[in-house]
Order: C-alpha cells, then structure tokens, then sequence
C-alpha cells in the first residue's frame, strides 16, 4: 500500500464510471465522494466515504462501478493496487464475505 494525499477538489477523479480499476482507496482522514455525472454536466453526491470505508472495491469483486469517485474533503488515504487487493480476497475466502456485506 502506498499512503497518498486527497487534495480538496471536486476535479481529482481517482475512479470514473465504467473504468477498470488500478488502485483501492482507504480514506483514513478526509473524504471520498462517490457522485454521478448527469446530462448536463452537473453531479449528484449519492455516498461519502470517510476512514470506515473502502472506494473501488465492486471493480475489483466483478461488478462496475455507476459513479465517479473523487476526492472532496482534504486529508490522507493509502492506495492499494487493484490486483494485489484481488489476489488477496482470492486468497482469503472470508475476506470475500467480508466484503460482500459491506457492500
């Protein structure tokens, strides 16, 4: 894992829509909002995640991710590869069950 900054900035995408997953984000201060682009270019906060959760994790479990994440509040998070992160769950069954009920 890789300990990086959230700058304050709606701008700083780390995870867009349909994309495929290169890194993991744990929020340990700050906060991450999970938000969806409309038409018109406006955006629509539907979840934040703070240092309880997890971003990127339903790329990585098979599924796709309907929102952009970005980095709203400022602070520090650490950032794990998205293939690490899958061999790990891999590896460890309850860390999928784990998982799967977080989501």
């Amino acid at each position: 894992m890789q300990t990086v900054e959230l700058a304050e900035n709606s701008t700083n995408q780390l995870l867009e829509p349909g994309q495929v997953a290169e890194h993991i984000y744990f929020p340990l201060t700050g906060a991450i909002s999970l938000v969806t682009p409309l038409v018109d270019g406006a955006i629509v906060e539907v979840a934040t995640v703070g240092n309880e959760g997890i971003v990127g994790v339903p790329l990585v479990l098979g599924g796709s991710l309907a929102v952009r994440a970005i980095s709203q509040v400022a602070g520090w998070g650490l950032k794990m590869e998205a293939t690490a992160f899958d061999e790990a769950v891999e590896a460890e069954p309850a860390l999928r069950r784990v998982l799967n009920d977080y989501l």
